[in-house]
């Protein structure tokens, strides 16, 4: 055998030394995955369902048992499925990019309809079988699923049932490994009169997979709403997902009909994918505001509270929709369908009232060269350049190099990174100001923060370019009007929602 030689050797402990030497990689975020129960599409057949979880961009559900197949295949799906069915079925979970990991809810009654339904979920790929069982048949059920690899989430329906409340249920399954766990429904826990939030921060180390609801009330009659617009508090309780580590799947389920079912999950969908883009400190004081909130969703989010619940943090639009809380020259900027558009003449529209520290959101839609901002605690209206701080939004400006890309805080510091602004396409922006301090998200991504104690010197900016501030930014006040400014180019605005603190 040949030896190393020598050199060989140093360079291998240099290698060493310098990958010891270098810092660890930044630990990523494990987030959950959006699923749909079929349960929501009860009218329709299991095809029909996974279509429409296709069409909403979801590609893993948890159908229910006895649901018809639909797509040309006769019957429903049990777990006595018939093999050539059941291949039928496979294939058009293929062709939509869609998978079957969890069934349920399924009540059997014996261990042999155990045995077959471990079999059938195995034939699937069903990761999960969610179930309401004896606590008797536990220890037969554990053995089966430790044999077959397909885990048990136990669900909770609301009282009277066995397992409504989380402290008990845990209790019941501590014998068991993770073979056993939780299919945790907040929308039960509320009809229960239970804190959706405290039972999932409780539950989540057991938790298999979540039956994810936000109801417009904690009764019985509870019904569902679009996430975010009711009072289960969905932003807080997504955020004690991803702080938990929970790497599964949050399944949407609406159990009430609804006339535009479709837009209501649309809408599930969106708030949750903003909920996970959203930077977690802010997701879970509930900043993040539910996708095109406005005056008119039903069930009235504002001031809602469950029995003996919480307050829901307030989000209201930031203008109503006849302007009569603006301020600006008649024919200036107008209002149809929703769209806040500003016509030309390069007036800026302002809020008739102070706002201190808040969270705004909203969509904008830049025309080619358009040049337009966000101003933040203007003091004098007449003066807004040195007497307002800025956020830029500009479609001409989105390869400058000074602080003009949007996001950026017009002539005080550059977005980073620059998002491109495309013409005529829906972009959206949040902006958190609180105390000093000052953060900017454009399209999910954070763009800009500044503490604007580090603003110390009139007209001078921390990295000593010049500025247009008569007084040095940590001196600005801490209150004033929000403005849209029609700079230059067709500039359209919707859904402004705002969370004052």
């Amino acid at each position: 055998m040949k030896k190393p030689s020598i050199s060989n050797a140093l360079v291998g402990l240099c290698l060493f030394l310098l990958a010891a030497c270098q810092p660890p990689l930044p630990k990523l975020e494990t987030k959950p995955e959006l699923g749909l129960q079929t349960w929501t599409f009860r009218k329709l057949t299991l095809v029909e369902a996974i279509a429409k979880a296709s069409q909403l961009g979801i590609h893993t559900i948890e159908a229910y048992p006895g649901q018809k197949l639909g797509g040309g295949i006769e019957g429903n799906l049990t777990p006595d499925l018939e093999s050539e069915k059941l291949a039928a079925l496979k294939k058009i979970l293929a062709e939509n990019k869609v998978s079957i990991s969890g069934f349920g809810v399924i009540m059997q009654a014996t261990e042999e309809e155990w045995k077959q339904l471990f079999a059938f979920a195995k034939s699937l790929g069903i990761h999960w079988i969610s179930s309401e069982p004896p606590a008797d048949m536990l220890p037969a059920i554990a053995r089966m699923a430790k044999e077959s690899g397909v885990r048990v989430a136990i669900h909770n329906h609301p009282l009277p049932s066995r397992y409504y409340d989380p402290v008990a249920l845990l209790k019941t399954i501590e014998p068991y490994g993770p073979e056993i766990g939780l299919c945790a429904d907040t929308g039960h826990w509320a009809r229960s009169g239970l804190n959706p939030l405290e039972k999932l921060r409780l539950a989540l180390p057991r938790v298999v997979t979540v039956h994810f609801k936000d109801l417009n009330e904690w009764t019985k009659q509870g019904k569902d709403q679009p996430w975010g617009t009711g009072v289960s508090d969905a932003a807080g309780m997504l955020a004690a997902i991803r702080q938990a580590g929970f790497a599964g799947v949050v399944l949407m389920e609406y159990e009430n009909d609804s006339d535009h079912l479709l837009d209501d999950l649309q809408r599930c969908a969106e708030f949750f994918r903003s909920a996970m883009d959203a930077p977690l400190e802010k997701l879970e004081h509930g900043f993040v505001a539910p996708p095109r909130f406005s005056s008119s969703v039903d069930g009235v989010w504002a001031d809602n509270r469950g029995a003996d619940g919480p307050a829901v943090p307030q989000w209201n639009p930031l203008f109503t929709d006849d302007l009569s809380n603006a301020e600006c020259p008649a024919g200036s900027w107008s209002v149809a369908n929703g769209i806040l558009k500003a016509n030309g003449t390069g007036a800026t529209l302002w809020t008739k009232k102070d706002y201190g520290d808040y969270s705004l959101t909203f969509e904008f839609r830049a025309g080619e060269n358009a040049n337009s901002g966000v101003f933040l605690r203007c003091t004098d209206t007449t003066d807004s350049l040195r007497n307002a701080i800025e956020v830029e939004i500009s479609q001409a400006g989105a390869t400058e190099a000074g602080a003009e890309v949007t996001g950026s805080l017009y002539n005080f510091q550059k977005a980073s990174p620059q998002i491109a602004i495309k013409p005529g396409e829906w972009h959206n922006g949040s902006i958190f100001v609180q105390g000093q301090e000052i953060m900017v998200v454009i399209d999910g991504q954070k763009v800009n923060e500044a503490n604007l104690r580090s603003w110390s010197t009139a007209r001078l900016n921390p990295d000593g370019s010049s500025n247009p501030a008569a007084n040095p930014l940590k001196d600005h006040p801490k209150k004033g009007r929000i403005g849209l400014q029609d700079f230059s180019g067709p500039i359209e605005f919707r859904n402004l929602s705002i969370l004052e603190l």
